[in-house]
């Protein structure tokens, strides 16, 4: 099968791109809105089991992502906020999914359709009120199996003053916002929890054989005891996989550092890194 990128540019090829208008190959397409503004808009998914899963996110910060993975396109462009459009489709029985995926995640408390509908929505408002971007509609519909998220966003800037990713020139300066790493970390190990999660409940579920006449062998006094300073580490360690998987569920789209260096006249070219820098560099026209 032909990779994602191979299969978006045959799309573009395909379709080609009207006069005047910016197509497939940003962050954003462009559409000329009058003689003062254009408008940028892009569209993005999240699916069950490949960008989270029910049973590691809480339904708040869910919607906070959905949004936010979106309104970062906005941002890569130098753009100011306008609208987004939610989509959802949701599994036909998802009460008794949630019943299945909540009993022990965070989403434990809301292991009902409805309760978990109002507190996705309640993180998907939160992060649309602090950036500026009113929800102006959508679509929800049924699926036969997981739960599928689709956001369009739509900004707004100045006529010609988009930051597109073929502004850039031999000899740029790369630089980056933020720390790289720390969603793909959060992510590794939101699938690591899982993982370990399910070992044990398929551990627990297998029948336990009683060892008889098992000599019991004592501890010398070369064994290692933990210590205190052990036990801290340990709690640091929680702390900070608790950040990394914050940092992937709840992201801060840059909105107005985007537009501050969209103004600024010192930047070429911005991109939204999602894939990695390596990967997205690859994707910067010069």
């Amino acid at each position: 099968m032909r990779s994602e990128f191979d299969f978006i540019k045959q799309v573009s090829s395909a379709f080609g791109t009207q006069e005047g208008v910016l197509g497939i190959g940003d962050d954003c397409a462009v559409i000329p809105q009058d003689s003062s503004w254009e408008t940028v808009v892009s569209t993005d998914m999240l699916v069950e089991g490949s960008h989270f899963l029910l049973s590691d996110v809480s339904p708040y910060q869910l919607g906070w992502k959905s949004a936010a993975s979106n309104f970062s396109d906005i941002a890569a462009m130098g753009a100011e906020a306008v609208g987004s459009f939610l989509a959802l489709a949701l599994p036909a029985d998802f009460d008794t999914v949630l019943e299945k995926a909540g009993l022990s995640g965070p989403g434990a408390a809301f292991a009902d359709a409805d309760s978990w509908l109002d507190e996705f929505i309640r993180g998907y408002g939160d992060i649309s009120r602090e950036y500026g971007f009113p929800l102006l509609g959508g679509d929800t519909t049924a699926s036969e199996k997981g739960l599928c998220i689709c956001v369009t966003v739509l900004g707004r800037c100045p006529k010609g003053s988009s930051i597109k990713r073929s502004g850039a020139r031999p000899g740029d300066i790369i630089c980056v916002s933020g720390n790289l790493g720390d969603s793909a970390a959060g992510l590794s190990l939101v699938f690591e929890r899982a993982s370990n999660a399910s070992a044990q409940k398929s551990s627990e579920n297998s029948a336990e054989v009683p060892f008889e006449n098992t000599a019991e062998v004592p501890f010398e006094s070369s064994a290692e005891i933990p210590s205190e300073s052990s036990a801290v580490s340990e709690e640091e360690n929680g702390k900070f996989e608790k950040y990394l998987i914050e940092r992937h569920y709840m992201p801060k789209p840059r909105i107005e550092l985007g537009i501050l260096l969209g103004k600024s006249g010192a930047v070429g070219a911005m991109m939204d890194i999602s894939d990695g820098v390596a990967s997205d560099l690859s994707l910067i026209h010069i």
